[in-house]
């Protein structure tokens, strides 16, 4: 699908006398900017539509600000997804795009989900994005993972964990690093953060300081789920697994897979689980577990 066919789409979907489609994908095809651009007309002017899919559409600065402006004119939009699916057709939008979409947010007051999922926004739009998504009350879910950010988004990450309404968030497989665990220590210290879902796996956590991360981590008084994947926790730090198993009285899923605990981590967070008496799903896989006697005992 093209840039013609996304003419044709627009018309009706701006049509709401006779469409009353509430939900479009179009991941997965060949829009471009010019057929962004075009469908974006369509949606500026659509009452009926809730959900939009334009994942890996081979979309640009250009065609993303034409998009954004438009939901800035939108009333009904309440799930947006504009990132990428690996490996096809990578939408590559970029700070001008996050400043549009930033402006848009502070008009469009119904979006209460938002996938810019590989969409290399980078650590400058980020930033860019970060007054939009603190002035919107809407927005709950929030998915940035793989977007080329680094230590220079840190603080615009902890601002997003602090100071916004969202409750789900996905940083995964960004190289947010030490800085990020330095951080979020020093800020939980003064305030708190209410995710209630959060993934972070892959951000090169490795090395020390992991018991601050957790540390940090363990303040979260709603925290239902968490995913670490590849943390690299520092053998010197396993401790912090059993405080944080200890002292998080709301975790109910808990994902540390491929981080090499081995048996004395797994040993760690068994000691914390005779004293948790609320979580329900421990996934640990790809852990270098061996199968001896007596290594885990709760």
């Amino acid at each position: 699908m093209g840039p013609n066919a996304a003419k044709e789409l627009a018309r009706m979907v701006a049509d709401n006398r006779v469409c009353y489609v509430s939900s479009l994908s179009l991941k997965k095809n060949v829009l471009g900017d010019a057929g962004v651009a075009a469908l974006a007309e369509g949606v500026a002017k659509s009452h009926s539509l809730v959900h939009l899919d334009l994942a890996s559409n081979g979309v640009s600065r250009e065609g993303a600000v034409e998009l954004f402006e438009a939901l800035g004119q939108n009333s009904s939009l309440t799930c947006l997804r504009v990132g990428s699916i690996k490996g096809i057709n990578r939408n590559f939008l970029g700070p001008a795009a996050m400043t549009a979409l930033g402006e848009a947010l502070k008009q469009h007051m119904q979006l209460t989900c938002l996938d810019l999922q590989g969409a290399a926004i980078c650590s400058k739009g980020l930033r860019c994005l970060v007054d939009g998504l603190k002035a919107t009350k809407s927005l709950k879910e929030m998915n940035i993972a793989d977007n080329g950010l680094t230590s220079t988004a840190v603080p615009a990450v902890v601002e997003i964990m602090h100071n916004t309404c969202i409750e789900r968030l996905d940083i995964s497989h960004n190289d947010l690093g030490s800085s990020l665990k330095t951080e979020l220590s020093k800020s939980t210290a003064v305030q708190g953060f209410d995710l209630t879902h959060l993934s972070m796996c892959g951000c090169g956590f490795s090395g020390p300081g992991s018991n601050l991360l957790f540390r940090a981590l363990r303040r979260d008084r709603f925290l239902i789920e968490l995913k670490v994947d590849e943390i690299g926790i520092d053998p010197a730090e396993l401790d912090c697994l059993k405080e944080f198993i200890v002292g998080n009285k709301s975790l109910r899923r808990f994902f540390v897979r491929g981080s090499s605990l081995g048996d004395a981590g797994v040993q760690r967070l068994a000691d914390g689980l005779g004293e948790n008496q609320v979580l329900e799903e421990l996934d640990l896989s790809g852990n270098k577990i061996e199968a001896r006697e007596n290594v885990i005992t709760a």
